[in-house]
């Protein structure tokens, strides 16, 4: 795993954006807020109403509290053609919870409208040693059920230049997603085993025992580390009788 000061900032998503910022990597237009009046000024900054903002609290996992800003949905379309798992959010709505509850810290940021990536990665103490981005085509809860392997040399270089920079160790994933301006820019890190890694079989790559030849210096062949790009994957429940 990777040491306490790397994992501290990848941890934590306002540290995680003021740290790449920092370094000169790009990251989305963002706002760390840990007050209701705070929060207020922020999403204005971003461009709200014109434009759709995000927030998160800085430390969570799987999407709980993260929300989508946004005037223009049609809220009786929600309550009828969709299933309650709606991340989409009204101004007026965030304020009357925000503002009347004790505020935690808050990541608000653009709203990146393009392709998610999930990218499962292998690092040598902030040496990339392997990034497989695998496109989000679809999604429930926050899990990937549907992507394609896609090599795409932009991610994986803005993968590789976001470990070095924090020094990350093993098992990494990245989340990023393609901006306004067709830039992928990061969402959060998982510096750790995702839970979708085990798709990465199908394309002939076992992350987790490449991490483990790693750690224990053992040798790994080439055709080990060889992606088939293209490949495509579904994730299905099947019932078990008993």
């Amino acid at each position: 795993m990777s040491d306490e000061h790397a994992l501290n900032i990848a941890n934590d998503k306002s540290r995680l954006y003021r740290f790449l910022d920092e370094q000169g990597i790009k990251v989305p237009a963002f706002k760390v807020v840990s007050t209701f009046p705070e929060f207020q000024n922020a999403v204005k900054e971003l461009g709200y109403p014109a434009k759709k903002v995000c927030f998160k609290p800085s430390v969570a996992n799987g999407s709980r509290g993260f929300r989508i800003i946004d005037d223009k949905i049609n809220e009786f379309d929600l309550l009828f053609n969709h299933k309650p798992n709606s991340t989409y959010m009204s101004y007026e709505d965030s304020c009357r919870i925000l503002g009347s509850n004790a505020f935690p810290e808050l990541l608000v940021s653009e709203f990146l409208p393009g392709e998610e990536y999930s990218v499962d990665c292998i690092a040598d103490n902030g040496k990339c040693i392997l990034a497989v981005p695998r496109i989000r085509s679809k999604m429930n809860n926050g899990i990937s059920v549907e992507g394609e392997f896609i090599r795409n040399e932009e991610i994986i270089s803005y993968s590789s230049a976001i470990i070095e920079k924090i020094g990350l160790h093993g098992n990494i994933g990245v989340q990023v997603k393609k901006s306004e301006e067709g830039k992928f820019l990061i969402l959060e890190i998982n510096p750790r085993v995702q839970g979708t890694i085990v798709s990465a079989l199908g394309a002939g790559i076992n992350l987790p025992l490449l991490a483990v030849k790693q750690e224990l210096k053992l040798p790994v062949d080439q055709s080990e580390m060889k992606v088939k790009w293209g490949t495509k994957f579904s994730r299905y429940w099947e019932e078990v009788y008993y």
